[in-house]
């Protein structure tokens, strides 16, 4: 049986000039594209915001 394929959602998002410099400046630590980099920044501050709700525990 084939693997099941990961459900995907896509977001438009709007940046800056500004803002994309200090984007790409993340760029081969967060990822190599755009959207790699934004996902991993994202994903990375929801992980602190729930552990700074939880005080650092794990469910």
């Amino acid at each position: 049986m084939p693997p099941k394929k990961k459900e995907v959602v896509k977001v438009q998002v709007a940046f800056t000039k500004k803002q994309m410099e200090i984007i790409r400046s993340y760029r081969d630590i967060f990822g190599d594209s755009d959207a790699e980099i934004v996902r991993s920044m994202v994903t990375n501050w929801l992980v602190q915001k729930r552990d700074s709700k939880t005080g650092g525990k794990e469910k």
